[in-house]
């Protein structure tokens, strides 16, 4: 977890002299950093007003997605519960232009959601959050059906650039298809 988040872990250890445990840790971004940036001009190719479902268990983390989100000029679902997501799409409520999950969350969690969002009919490209890293061995399958993979915690402009790229590669893939 530690290396997860930039950082790392010294162990030394001396017989009859104890155990000195060292932990580094990156310095929190500034709150200039994390502010959301403006957006004076949609993204070049992409639609100026796109539709996106956020879901995050956090609900700083869904207002912290809102409001860089709709500063940009999107539109924003978010939901801290995967099923009641589910249960929109389902039942056509929200068409999401980009979805936007969280892995870990409780009752469902962002595998089962894009599993079954994808059996639902859901097209849309799904950018999956996490303050985990994706493991090499496990998410495999996990990475044919989504469209990147954004790190907690992030800036703005990650952010920003993150959905701007997801959603440039979905109008590209529709152009393809037409």
């Amino acid at each position: 977890m530690i290396r997860d988040h930039g950082g790392s872990l010294t162990i030394r250890s001396k017989p009859n002299s104890g155990t000195k445990v060292s932990i580094l840790l990156p310095l929190a971004p500034t709150p200039e950093e994390l502010a959301p940036a403006r957006l004076e001009d949609p993204p070049e190719g992409i639609e100026s007003i796109a539709t996106i479902l956020v879901i995050d268990d956090q609900e700083f983390v869904n207002e912290l997605f809102r409001d860089v989100l709709e500063e940009c000029g999107y539109t924003v679902h978010s939901f801290i519960e995967a099923t009641e997501a589910l249960a929109a799409i389902r039942t056509g409520s929200i068409a999401p232009d980009l979805a936007m999950v969280d892995l870990m969350m409780p009752h469902m969690d962002g595998r089962t959601f894009i599993r079954e969002s994808r059996d639902s009919g859901m097209a849309s490209p799904i950018l999956v959050t996490s303050g985990f890293s994706i493991a090499e061995d496990g998410d495999q399958a996990l990475r044919g059906e989504t469209c990147g993979f954004l790190r907690k915690p992030f800036r703005a402009a990650e952010l920003r650039s993150a959905v701007d790229s997801a959603l440039r590669e979905r109008e590209e893939d529709l152009e393809k298809r037409t």
